[in-house]
């Protein structure tokens, strides 16, 4: 450790980055990052969450402003069409994750919309994505123990990581594509940490205020950015300030770590522990899908071979995981026993099991109510669950995913992200749309100028449901 404080040293390192200076593989990741968040944006730009902030931020707006709403030609003011951005990103729960926060909901929206309001080329979007994960997963780590995730203590006390998180890195990836130098970005970091929160009080209810966390982030963001350009001051110590300092406040006296967060900086790249979804569904569910894919696979089991199915995981799948029956698409999604039967009977754990029509199937429900969670005391917080399928020919088999699709340590491949992608927006855009979009975001490092990449989001379908009512 150094005299400097943490927020200097980030500082100091997020100024000095730029496209050229930033490793091959950080480019790559960065890149497939961002074509990801606007890929999920494209889908979720369609919801009806999205359509509720497009007409929320039309009504503040007055219907004029210089950043677009994706999926629609309509523009609002910076800080608006950001947070409503965001939103599209995240509303269908197939955006990134990392052992930080759902980063690309939040980072790449803030910056996406800077960049176009400034002009800023594809490599310079780039470096600032990069450093704004780098920055914000770094800070996250602050609070991991030996060997933990970094979001897992500022969990346990109820915060949601997205909206912690995330202002730092939106705030972050603003100032570098507004030229801020170390002051600004430090400025920039300082002013972030004022609109920190955001709690998992959602959960009980299934509110959709858990969908508009990563649009108030990323708004914060951007706006701390343009605070800091004009001169608005943020404390240097803003991060382990021994009164009001970040780690100290939102931990409430639980142990940090600060050499975690500077530790390998600039040789040790946080971002590429960024990983991909390849469900629709709660990051926490995936190794129970994967294990039941693989089950049926090995088995060639169907739906009606099954007759229960027990999760041994830890008190996390219990508290947050474990809710049916559901009513609203968002505790559909952190439901591992809808989801399960769900995507037993579907053979698929896409888009398609969140319909209002496959929710009311009431053969789903069936199976559902015969999925239990057990606590195994041996499993680690961090583990993956074993699953026990109790059969109708009387046999149990199980399974276990150790490492789930879509890890870093079990990625998805580039031809399985443009796929996603090109599916996605298959959704909503015409295909010669799709054609021009996924050439763009596969070659971002040669486009002049980000600005035209939004253009070729336009969806008429989209665009119909922001105006309604508005």
């Amino acid at each position: 450790m150094t005299g400097q404080s943490l927020n200097e040293m980030l500082s100091d390192f997020a100024a000095g980055l730029d496209y050229a200076t930033l490793p091959e593989e950080v480019r790559t990741h960065a890149r497939f990052l961002i074509l990801d968040a606007m890929g999920c944006g494209i889908v979720g730009s369609a919801t009806d969450e999205a359509a509720k902030l497009h007409r929320a931020v039309l009504a503040m707006s007055g219907g004029s402003g210089n950043a677009r709403l994706w999926g629609t030609d309509l523009k609002a003011p910076l800080p608006l069409a950001v947070m409503a951005n965001s939103v599209a990103v995240h509303t269908r729960e197939i955006d990134d994750f990392s052992l930080a926060y759902h980063a690309g909901s939040v980072v790449v929206p803030a910056a996406v919309g800077v960049a176009e309001v400034v002009g800023a080329s594809g490599e310079e979007l780039i470096a600032a994505v990069a450093a704004g994960y780098e920055v914000s997963f770094r800070i996250a780590m602050g609070g991991a123990a030996p060997g933990q995730p970094g979001f897992l203590s500022f969990k346990k006390k109820g915060w949601h990581s997205t909206s912690l998180f995330g202002p730092f890195g939106a705030a972050v990836a603003a100032a570098k594509l507004l030229g801020l130098d170390a002051a600004g970005l430090r400025n920039a970091i300082g002013i972030a940490a004022s609109s920190a929160g955001g709690t998992w009080a959602f959960i009980d209810e299934g509110n959709t205020n858990k969908r508009v966390h990563p649009g108030l982030a990323s708004r914060c963001g951007v706006a701390a950015a343009f605070l800091a350009r004009e001169g608005i001051t943020g404390p240097s110590r803003v991060l382990e300030a021994d009164w009001g300092g970040f780690y100290g406040t939102f931990l409430q006296g639980e142990a940090w770590y600060p050499e975690h967060v500077i530790r390998g900086l600039g040789s040790e790249w946080e971002i590429l522990h960024a990983g991909f979804k390849p469900y629709a569904s709660c990051r926490r569910i995936h190794s129970s899908l994967d294990a039941l894919f693989e089950a049926a696979r090995k088995h060639g089991l169907a739906y009606d071979d099954v007759k229960a199915i027990t999760i041994n995981g830890h008190h996390l799948h219990k508290r947050q995981l474990s809710k049916f029956p559901v009513s609203t698409v968002l505790e559909a999604q952190f439901s591992l026993p809808y989801t399960l039967s769900a995507a037993l009977k579907a053979g698929s754990g896409g888009l398609d099991l969140y319909r209002p029509e496959a929710m009311a199937n009431p053969e789903v429900a069936l199976l559902a109510r015969n999925v239990s969670i057990e606590i195994d005391p041996d499993l680690p917080e961090t583990g993956e669950p074993r699953l026990d399928f109790a059969l109708a020919d009387g046999r149990v088999v199980s399974e276990r995913v150790e490492v789930p699709k879509g890890h870093p340590k079990n990625p998805l491949t580039p031809a399985e992200l443009m796929t996603k992608l090109r599916t996605n927006a298959a959704l909503y855009l015409p295909p010669e749309r799709v054609a021009a979009l996924s050439a763009a975001l596969a070659g971002l490092d040669q486009v002049p100028d980000v600005s035209a990449l939004t253009g070729l989001m336009v969806s008429p379908a989209v665009r119909a449901g922001a105006q309604a009512n508005a």
